[in-house]
């Protein structure tokens, strides 16, 4: 009796073809696959990478928040000593610094209504033409202006950087103007453009983070 073997598809390998008889051999079982550990720092850094990437555990999760209300803990502590707030004198008291300096700059809104007396009071002019009239008013104008942004900067933390810087440059403008002409031998104007000339460097050294 003749026996037939079942009738293969052509073009179509089978396993055994392909691996042969023990499909085991050559073959490596991973039974220690684990995750790559990360470093404590470069998993608790947000920045660097989130926790859900890289399916780190809840507990782990957990100690990283830990850590991190610590970090806060810490710096507020630091904040809160005597030494840290010594050293930033200027930044804990801008806010009145500015409303203080801010108002006494502010005041020069007064050249704008009486051009004679004030110029008359700070540099001993008693006669003015209409041109120079109307400088006086515009000049006391922009000063009043320079005063009320100091103000305002004293309540608006975002605005108040380039507010400063502003500031500074117009200060600093009128210091050099006084005091580097004969101006400065008139003694209430030399008085006023080492008050503003102060009153520049407080605002520099607040930008600078002191």
């Amino acid at each position: 009796m003749i026996t037939t073997r079942p009738h293969r598809r052509q073009g179509v390998l089978s396993q055994t073809l392909i691996l042969g008889e023990n499909p085991q051999i050559g073959y490596r079982k991973f039974k220690d696959l684990r995750m790559p550990k990360l470093p404590k720092k470069h998993i608790c850094d947000s920045t660097a990478v989130s926790l859900p990437q890289v399916g780190v555990p809840r507990a782990v999760a957990g100690k990283c928040a830990e850590d991190s209300r610590s970090a806060r803990r810490s710096k507020a502590e630091v904040r809160a000593r005597p030494g840290f707030m010594e050293s930033h004198v200027i930044a804990t008291h801008i806010e009145i610094i500015l409303i203080i300096t801010g108002a006494v700059t502010a005041t020069m809104l007064s050249q704008f209504f009486a051009p004679l007396p004030v110029l008359r009071l700070v540099y001993g002019e008693t006669h003015l033409d209409a041109v120079s009239m109307a400088l006086a008013r515009h000049w006391g104008l922009l000063i009043f202006c320079v005063g009320a942004l100091l103000i305002y900067a004293a309540f608006s933390p975002p605005a108040r950087a380039p507010i400063l810087v502003f500031a500074v440059i117009e200060k600093v403008g009128l210091g050099v103007c006084v005091l580097g002409t004969l101006l400065r031998r008139q003694g209430i104007v030399a008085v006023l453009a080492v008050a503003d000339l102060l009153m520049a460097l407080v605002y520099l050294l607040y930008l600078l983070g002191f």
